[in-house]
Parts: structure tokens; C-alpha cells; sequence
């Protein structure tokens, strides 16, 4: 008697496609959070003991600060509810394990901006006093006099092109 309700059979199809809808729409939303995956499975795999071991210039932390700041601000950006059809998707827990994700690598690297030019400065120090004690060396002779000429152009050469 129930399988002859024609009214009964369409209210369950409309059921049906509704729920499939929700969840095509669901499916479609949760691709859009694709790159948000890829950057926290980069973020953390990233051995954070291992970059403060390295040198780097200033690119690298131009790059990493630009990225890390971005990913942070799009993960804010995120809604804490979305309405898609008959779901209701909350990202509460999402966010809350996205956030720390840029912020752990942000940190890391206001970490060792300091410590980076703390060598940096150190380095420069010990090759102007190397230098002074050369300059100030009196030359005697006519090779030492060349020396002492040819070591002022490289010094010269570095202070121009920034000690780099």
C-alpha cells in the first residue's frame, strides 16, 4: 500500500536528492580547504631545529615571514559556521588546529632573527678590527706597501657592495 503512494515516493526522492545536494556541496566545500591541508602537513614536517642550524639570508626570511603571516591571516579568514542546505558545517575544531600551525613556524623564525644578526654584527666587528690592525700597520718595505694598497681596495670593494 506504501510503495503505491506516489506522494509518499516523491516526498522520499525529494529526501534523497536534498540530502544528496547537502552532501555534494559538503563534498565541494571541503575541497576548498585543500591548501590549508598541504600547508599544515608542510608546517608540520618542517624540523624546526634543523632551519635554526642553517644560515640563511634575507630572502629566506622576507619568503618565510610573507608566507607564514598569509597562511595565518587566510586561516582566520575561515567562517566559523557555514550553511550548506540541510548541513551545518562548523570549523571551530578546524581552526583551532590550523591556528597554531603558522604561528609555531612565525615564532621559530622571530627566533632567529635576532641570533642571526647577533652573528652577523659579530662577524662584521672582527673583520673591521682585522682590518684596523692591518691598516694601521706601517708598511717598510715595497711588497708589503702593495699588500697593504691591495688590501685597501678589497676593503673598500666589500664596504661598497654592503659586506656581503
Amino acid at each position: 500500500m506504501l510503495e503505491d503512494d506516489k506522494h509518499l515516493l516523491n516526498i522520499i526522492l525529494d529526501i534523497k536528492q536534498s540530502l544528496q545536494f547537502a552532501f555534494d556541496s559538503a563534498s565541494v566545500y571541503a575541497r576548498t580547504f585543500e591548501s590549508f591541508r598541504v600547508f599544515y602537513r608542510e608546517n608540520e614536517s618542517l624540523d624546526l631545529d634543523a632551519l635554526r642550524d642553517q644560515d640563511h639570508g634575507v630572502a629566506f626570511f622576507t619568503e618565510s615571514l610573507e608566507k607564514y603571516h598569509g597562511q595565518h591571516k587566510e586561516t582566520l579568514a575561515i567562517k566559523q559556521k557555514r550553511h550548506l542546505g540541510l548541513l551545518l558545517v562548523d570549523t571551530t575544531l578546524l581552526k583551532g588546529k590550523l591556528i597554531p600551525s603558522p604561528l609555531r613556524c612565525l615564532k621559530a623564525i622571530n627566533d632567529m632573527l635576532p641570533l642571526l644578526a647577533k652573528r652577523k654584527i659579530d662577524a662584521i666587528i672582527a673583520e673591521a678590527q682585522d682590518a684596523q690592525f692591518k691598516l694601521e700597520f706601517i708598511p717598510s718595505a715595497t711588497t708589503e706597501f702593495v699588500n697593504s694598497l691591495t688590501f685597501l681596495e678589497e676593503i673598500q670593494e666589500r664596504v661598497r657592495d654592503g659586506f656581503v
